[in-house]
């Protein structure tokens, strides 16, 4: 029978995924992370007025027996109803995602309606173990739904969570076996939560994890501007701090030209003014974010450390300081892991346009290739 043996990474920003079916090479794709539950004449009424049909990952929906709504999952969920979903707990919306993820799959490759799948979750460590509370429903759930109006039957025979980066200690350790005893610090800075992890001889010694994310530097700069909204804001500051973070050599012209259409002034003059308080204004929330973040980090950061790892997207953002946030200890930004993620995915994309999603990607990349040995072990 067709095996599927997938990683998924719920993050707040994006839902990421590796995956390989039976001996093929292993593929990846991302969907918004987005979950709503609609009406079905609410979803008939969508289509009438779409010309035309969307990949499954940017137009997924799941109908359950039972059940009187439809889930609306990703690009499709955010066009039919755009709001914010970070408060909400990432296992609270997982299996809609799972069965989502799993149905793009099918459809995409053609599966046959039945076959087996190995699954391994990412979520943050203070919500990992909450995915032994959901499993049996999980479970039951694959067994038969409808993906955009396909049936699938799926029998889950293995199914991981690990708490966000512990695949990239999993890929670390693989690359330094002499390393697996040491003590490791791995340190996750996402869109929504900062974790802090520490293994020692591949155990899972002690976690933390704080609201800290991105989204957290994103409401303080929004205190300090006016006109601003988070969803124009996020997109555009992210791109502006990687030049700032990566490029610090690069013409002040170019930084600046990515914050441009954030200005609200139309007046050439007022505009350079606006870009101006722009710019002081996220130095300010930069500040103020960095000190919050170290502060965390200080009181939580294991004391001894031998080695430490940062990742998460919003790290990127942060290299310098992090870079000498730990001077006893030699940070870690998996580069051998991107070096391995570009060369599968991503060998014929600009460097500038993949440092960041193959950053971000890194921790799921990871996870899979662990279940990957594991599956093939099982076997």
């Amino acid at each position: 029978m067709t095996h599927l043996t997938l990683s998924v990474d719920l993050g707040a920003s994006l839902t990421k995924c590796f995956y390989s079916v039976d001996d093929q090479r292993p593929r990846n794709f991302f969907m918004l992370p987005d979950v709503i539950e609609i009406s079905p004449e609410t979803l008939k009424t969508h289509f009438q007025l779409q010309p035309f049909s969307a990949q499954p990952e940017q137009s997924a929906w799941i109908t359950e027996s039972g059940r009187t709504t439809i889930s609306v999952v990703g690009s499709l969920a955010k066009t039919l109803y755009s709001v914010s979903q970070l408060k909400a707990l990432k296992y609270e919306s997982a299996i809609a995602k799972i069965l989502a993820v799993v149905g793009a799959i099918a459809q995409t490759h053609q599966l046959p309606s039945s076959f087996n799948l190995s699954l391994l979750t990412l979520l943050p460590y203070n919500e990992s173990s909450s995915v032994k509370l959901l499993e049996p429903d999980l479970k039951k759930r694959l067994k038969r739904y409808q993906f955009r109006d396909q049936s699938i039957k799926v029998q889950l025979q293995t199914s991981l969570c690990y708490p966000e980066g512990a695949g990239l200690v999993a890929a670390f350790v693989n690359e330094n076996p002499q390393k697996q005893s040491r003590r490791i610090a791995v340190c996750m800075i996402g869109h929504r939560n900062t974790s802090l992890l520490q293994f020692q001889s591949g155990q899972l010694t002690e976690g933390h994890t704080s609201d800290l994310g991105f989204h957290n530097f994103i409401e303080i700069l929004l205190r300090l501007t006016s006109g601003q909204n988070e969803t124009e804001l996020t997109p555009v500051l992210y791109d502006y701090l990687l030049h700032c973070c990566h490029d610090p050599q690069s013409q002040s012209y170019r930084k600046t030209q990515s914050l441009r259409p954030l200005l609200k002034s139309r007046q050439p003059q007022d505009a350079d003014r606006e870009l101006q308080q722009l710019q002081e204004a996220i130095e300010q929330a930069y500040q103020e974010y960095w000190r919050r973040l170290s502060a965390w980090l200080t009181e939580f950061m294991p004391r001894p450390v031998d080695e430490v790892i940062f990742a998460g997207g919003a790290s990127q953002c942060l290299k310098p300081q992090l870079d000498d946030f730990t001077p006893n200890s030699f940070p870690h930004w998996g580069s051998e892991l991107q070096k391995e993620l570009i060369e599968q995915f991503y060998r014929n994309v600009p460097s500038n346009s993949n440092r960041a999603i193959v950053f971000r990607s890194l921790d799921c990349y990871g996870s899979f290739v662990q279940l990957q040995s594991l599956v093939k072990e099982a076997a």
